[in-house]
């Protein structure tokens, strides 16, 4: 207690009300910032956030400076009216800490992507989410690891994780990762069989020979050639080896199936090209628009035809139902994709495209696995009857093209890829963090590593289980569609000047549609979220705009303190200008405090 008994009178009260103690915090806040933003442009955004922002000494800075304008205003009560303009000033800036702190505790922050023609009710956050979900039902079970230490940019052995547990299968978390990096090699341990050749190819125009290898039934880029591996019977093999180039141009280039409500429907590609065929009764008709044998994303991010060589083979399909009509590419080579773009939805009809495996010995190189575990390769031409030779593992073959050597470096009978993930230091700015896991089933415990945003598979007797590292996705309130995506190009170049995303928001409680346009400098609030137009991506021939989607309880506290911030500054500069004047007119001050009053009355209690 202080002299006169008032706890607020004392010595450190009164030094941590003091205007130096409040200079210098504020000096300690600057420079601190100050060196936060040379830090973020050196390692980004967010090793600065947890190395300064979210760090407790920079919290506690804000927190002394919150005790410091509170003391302060408590050593002046009660207050004069010459003191309005100082009580203002101090009590905003208790209202703009207290703003931050409520964006800290309740603010939400996250992305929204999708595609032309998608629907989304749901948007990731920042915060990271181990999930564990059965294949068969969809049954799933999830676990948040929450703040781990080094503010997830550490390393960190068992963290405090509970584990996951699902039917047969439980796991744990052994390690974490900040940055890693997943390289993936072809091993011949597989339990089934199948094939899969390593070939390199020689050119005389090139310092270095690309390799790769090539799974039974799929075609690769091998240097400016694209190569096929085929497994093949006695009969077929004769059969593909006697076939001349004009027996592959006159076979289909595939054919369409379409499965809906438990029917197949399946033609030919020249068929849907000639016009739409119906889908027996369901009131559905489908038409392929085109077809391309080298599907490729050009520079306008849609897709484009590289070659007539079937290396991607795809088709672009027109469906139209009773819902409407929706055009999406299909492609050969990567069945399980499913678009999500309008009729292809869950419920709607789903379309594969099955190309023609003659077809796909017009490839320039076709090397065949026939019986007796030999190899041939059939090398083509347009115009001339192929060239087949006999391939043995190690030894270089001529190939018809200008000096190119073609040599088959290994083969597996049981080839499987193997997916490794390795830690990388120091973490780089656009980093994918990696988890340890201890997987345990029936069969026996084993260790899986899982990188973010990329799903690996297990098994469990029958079961089929899917592990995901992801961001947190929570639900909106409200639905979002983006009907077109349009990007604004400078004059005369392909460079990018402005993007925006024409979007639907519809209301789950009534229906109602709303249309939207979100910009760079436009953004859209509903349902207490706002959305911005953060960037966005190619998805094969539709475009992907990434929207940031926040909600922050703070902002509108934080405003009221700079407005009343600007209004307490303003107060003192009027009351101090009139001090002035008042003096410079030789007139009395009457607000000012008549010290030596004061302590008279002082004395004589």
């Amino acid at each position: 207690m202080s002299e006169n008994g008032k706890w607020w009178k004392h010595p450190v009260v009164r030094g941590i009300g003091s205007l130096w103690f409040g200079a210098a915090l504020l000096v300690l806040v600057l420079v601190a910032m100050a060196c936060a933003t040379v830090y973020e442009s050196w390692h980004g955004t967010e090793a600065a956030m947890v190395a300064f922002y979210r760090a407790w000494w920079f919290q506690g800075l804000a927190l002394l400076l919150a005790v410091n304008v509170a003391a302060a205003l408590v050593l002046r009560f009660p207050f004069r009216r010459s003191q309005l303009g100082f009580v203002v000033t101090h009590v905003s800036i208790l209202i703009v800490l207290a703003g931050a702190l409520t964006t800290q505790r309740l603010g939400v922050e996250g992305q929204l992507a999708l595609a032309e023609g998608e629907t989304s009710e749901r948007f990731a956050t920042f915060e990271e989410t181990l999930v564990l979900v059965r294949t068969s039902d969809g049954a799933e079970t999830g676990v948040e690891p929450g703040r781990l230490p080094g503010g997830g940019l550490e390393a960190v052995d068992n963290p405090p994780v509970p584990p996951l547990a699902l039917g047969d299968v439980t796991v744990r978390v052994l390690r974490y990762v900040p940055d890693s990096v997943e390289s993936r090699q072809v091993v011949n341990d597989s339990p089934r069989v199948r094939q899969a050749v390593q070939v390199s190819l020689a050119d005389p125009h090139q310092a270095v020979e690309p390799e790769t290898w090539i799974f039974d039934g799929q075609t690769a880029r091998v240097g400016m050639l694209s190569v096929l591996f085929r497994t093949v019977e006695a009969q077929q093999l004769e059969q593909l080896l006697a076939a001349g180039p004009e027996a592959s141009e006159s076979q289909s280039v595939g054919s369409v199936q379409v499965d809906y409500e438990g029917k197949r429907y399946e033609f030919s590609v020249e068929e849907c090209q000639k016009g739409p065929v119906q889908l027996g009764r369901s009131g559905y008709s489908l038409r392929v628009v085109r077809y391309m044998p080298h599907a490729m994303v050009g520079r306008d991010r849609k897709l484009h035809n590289a070659s007539n060589e079937p290396v991607n083979p795809t088709i672009e399909v027109e469906m139209k139902g009773p819902d409407g009509t929706a055009v999406w590419p299909v492609f050969a080579n990567f069945p399980d994709f499913r678009s999500t773009h309008g009729l292809d939805s869950q419920n709607g009809p789903k379309v594969v495209f099955v190309a023609s495996q003659k077809m796909a010995l017009s490839a320039p190189i076709a090397i065949l696995a026939g019986p007796e575990g030999k190899l041939y390769g059939r090398f083509r031409r347009p115009g001339r009857e192929p060239e087949i030779k006999e391939l043995a593992v190690g030894q270089p073959c001529p190939l018809p093209w200008g000096g190119r050597r073609l040599t088959v470096l290994q083969r597996f009978k049981h080839a499987r890829l193997q997916r490794k993930v390795e830690p990388i230091e120091p973490v780089r700015k656009n980093r994918i963090p990696a988890v340890l896991l201890a997987v345990r089933t029936p069969a026996g415990p084993q260790e899986v590593w899982v990188q973010k945003y990329s799903p690996r598979l297990i098994t469990a007797g029958k079961e089929t289980y899917r592990l995901l590292y992801q961001n947190k996705q929570i639900p909106l309130g409200f639905s979002v569609m983006l009907k077109d995506f349009r990007i604004g190009h400078y004059p005369g170049t392909m460079r990018p000047r402005s993007f925006e995303s024409h979007i639907d928001i519809i209301n789950p409680h009534d229906g109602r549609r709303s249309s939207h346009v979100v910009s760079m400098n436009h953004p859209v609030t509903f349902g207490g979220y706002t959305l911005y137009q953060s960037s966005y991506r190619g998805q094969g021939s539709r475009m992907v705009s990434v929207l940031s989607v926040s909600r922050d309880p703070g902002q509108p506290v934080a405003f009221a303190g700079y407005l009343g911030l600007m209004g307490g500054m303003l107060l003192v500069l009027g009351q101090r200008m009139g001090a002035v004047r008042r003096r410079a007119a030789g007139r009395p001050d009457h607000d000012k405090p008549d010290r030596a009053k004061d302590s008279k009355k002082a004395k004589e209690k």
